[in-house]
């Protein structure tokens, strides 16, 4: 049988009268519920609804001994009553964020959260910010339009080395490039003179 077809037996045993069966199931429901949450206080005067008051006994053979399964809303508790009682794990208690925010050291059933008297600066440890005047901020503008027009400055100053550069090397070229034009134009103009001019012929004698 499933969890869900168990329990739906459990809120059909509520029903006392069947013309208005919803009512019946809700009145029971929370008259239990109000009953067990009020056991966890007063254990000795009040038990819970439906479970024996020799529940909790160990004595007695094991044969008549029964098995109670653990909830797990009972493991954490345990869990968390073992962690809060144990020396080796105070410190990381004590250096707690809340803890510190807080400066106090926490119930062991607080409900751990941030409420309206916790600020998120204090819990955090963010830094105070504190308000900024008009003169600060006329301050501030002038700094930046400073600093912005020293970078523009800067700027400007690598741009005209760069053109200078630019400038020189184009002209360097130019040079390099007259000095070989005219250098083609004198050998060109020696060839043509020899080829115009033939040598004139030698006047030595054959012996």
């Amino acid at each position: 049988m499933f969890p869900f077809e168990r329990f739906n037996k459990v809120l059909k045993s509520y029903v006392r009268n069947r013309f208005y069966p919803e009512g019946c199931i809700a009145e029971s429901y929370l008259g239990e519920e109000s009953i067990e949450f009020c056991s966890e206080f007063v254990r000795q005067s009040c038990t819970t609804a439906g479970l024996r008051q020799d529940e909790e006994k160990v004595s007695g053979p094991l044969s008549s001994m029964t098995m109670k399964t653990v909830e797990e809303k009972e493991r954490d508790e345990a869990h968390l009553h073992v962690l809060f009682n144990n020396a080796e794990v105070e410190p990381y208690i004590n250096n707690d964020v809340l803890t510190t925010a807080l400066e106090t050291l926490e119930h062991s059933g607080r409900v751990r959260a941030v409420g309206g008297y916790i600020s998120p600066k204090a819990y955090f440890n963010l830094p105070r910010q504190r308000r900024i005047t008009k003169d600060e901020l006329l301050a501030r503008d002038k700094q930046r339009s400073e600093e912005l027009q020293k970078t523009k400055d800067e700027l400007m100053g690598e741009i005209a080395k760069l053109k200078a550069m630019i400038a020189a090397g184009a002209q360097l070229v130019l040079e390099d490039a007259q000095k070989e034009i005219t250098a083609e134009k004198e050998i060109t103009a020696e060839k043509e003179v020899m080829d115009v001019d033939p040598p004139p012929p030698s006047n030595k004698m054959v012996k």
